[in-house]
């Protein structure tokens, strides 16, 4: 019970990020907008479809 609890709220804080994200509003003029472009060197052939859907609020935009 206590293991499942966890997992929940872990769950509920990812779906929390994830709508907060999406809310973020305004022109971004600092170069941190776009770090991540050039930050994921991983082959984008090379990462599996559901890692893609795990991170698709967070770098969704670079995959």
């Amino acid at each position: 019970m206590i293991v499942a609890n966890v997992i929940q709220n872990a769950k509920t804080a990812q779906a929390i990020i994830a709508e907060t994200v999406g809310r973020l509003g305004g022109a971004r003029t600092s170069p941190c907008a776009t770090a991540l472009e050039s930050a994921i060197i991983t082959s984008r052939d090379a990462i599996p479809a559901e890692t893609r859907d795990a991170l698709a609020p967070i770098v969704g935009k670079y995959l």
